[in-house]
């Protein structure tokens, strides 16, 4: 168990920072960020978290990623970030209760925040109960995005504007294996929640992440793949309101679906994703929203194929030389009044390779180049590693 003594000491240190930060109120007003008090905070409880009751050693389980991006567009300057430390604990109460969160600290902590928390309720192979801060089950890389599971150092950028990986939503359903290599997750959730300045940037601001989520509105998100030795292909479906029961005349839905498949063979890996999503009612949504001429909410489309062949075929280490064709618009259509804003429509080629040393590990590099509707052009050389644990 930890002891008491530890237990003060950790929180003395906390009152320290807290006190060297600055923090204090003057005429009502924080005069320091609160985000140094909060990590403070949120590495104790972790740390208390793992230690506070030894005698249970194997029920707790630490598990996550990390990744370092280095990025040299032409169009900006180059870069070097610790894009992603993410920090899981997972907890076994009995046969049927099991607990599983992660915390996922962005660009080398400016932007901490929970990847997911959810409890389970193991009641039979073909129907299981979770609820609490879950993934969204759509595509491919929403719930399985660790680094070493895509080639390139980038995640693709479908599975960032379109769907807005990561995406998570407070709720509550079902999930399971009905047999055949079948498998299917249900949940009702927190909807979305319409909002911004510029519709032409896509639905990826609506996300709650759970924070004091508007629930006025409930959407139902769901998923269905089918895997074989080799080969997995999947469907998957939200639907829900994003005016969020606002005082308004009218209702508007978002209505995102995606098919994704994967193909692995002799070292050949061929994988994909097809994205699109509509809003109903967008005219009077624009005109809630304040959005007029080319910042109108529309519908959204994205693709991509990425093909690769493993140069070690039969051996423990991989590398991959890859190629990914990729066309995203998250303004694929307006509606009539509005003006489409070509330069979001875009297009990318990505060439690289990926190097796994071991199955949990991948060093990577590859070159993209975009063109968009507008026939802007540009490059972007990237490298970069990443690991799970």
């Amino acid at each position: 168990m930890l002891s008491y003594n530890a237990v003060f000491t950790m929180n003395l240190r906390i009152n320290l920072n807290i006190k060297n930060s600055g923090f204090m109120l003057e005429k009502g007003i924080f005069m320091n960020d609160l985000t140094a008090y909060l990590k403070n905070i949120t590495i104790a409880i972790l740390i208390i978290f793992v230690l506070a009751d030894s005698t249970q050693a194997g029920e707790v389980h630490l598990h996550g990623y990390g990744e370092l991006h280095f990025n040299a567009p032409t169009n900006a300057d180059n870069e070097l970030d610790l894009h992603r430390f993410v920090l899981g604990l997972s907890y076994t109460f009995d046969d049927q209760w099991s607990f599983d969160m992660e915390i996922d600290f962005e660009h080398a902590f400016e932007e901490p925040e929970f990847e997911f928390l959810h409890l389970d309720y193991a009641y039979r192979e073909e129907l299981n109960f979770r609820g609490g801060l879950l993934l969204m089950p759509v595509g491919q890389l929403n719930q399985s995005h660790e680094p070493n599971l895509f080639f390139s150092v980038e995640r693709p950028y479908t599975e960032k504007n379109i769907i807005p990986t990561s995406w998570q939503e407070p709720g509550i359903g079902v999930f399971g294996q009905v047999g055949n290599g079948i498998d299917y997750q249900g949940y009702l959730v927190a909807g979305m929640k319409a909002d911004g300045d510029d519709g032409s940037k896509g639905i990826r601001g609506w996300r709650s992440k759970g924070i004091e989520s508007s629930a006025n509105e409930v959407a139902f998100v769901g998923r269905l793949s089918w895997s074989q030795p080799g080969l997995q292909v999947g469907a998957s479906l939200f639907h829900g309101g994003v005016d969020q029961g606002r005082d308004l005349d009218f209702n508007s839905d978002l209505t995102l679906w995606a098919l994704d498949f994967h193909w692995t063979q002799s070292g050949f890996d061929l994988r994909g994703t097809y994205a699109s999503s509509s809003v109903s009612n967008p005219e009077d949504l624009n005109a809630y929203l304040g959005l007029e001429g080319d910042k109108s909410v529309g519908d959204q489309l994205g693709y991509y194929v990425t093909a690769g062949y493993d140069l070690f075929n039969g051996k423990k280490q991989r590398l991959m030389p890859f190629v990914t064709l990729e066309h995203f618009d998250t303004q694929e259509n307006v509606p009539t009044g509005f003006l489409n804003k070509e330069a979001t429509e875009q297009d990318v080629v990505t060439v690289g390779l990926a190097y796994f040393p071991i199955p949990r590990l991948a060093l990577k590099v590859d070159y993209e180049q975009w063109q968009d509707g507008a026939d802007g052009e540009r490059s972007q050389f990237n490298a970069g590693f990443g690991f799970q644990y």
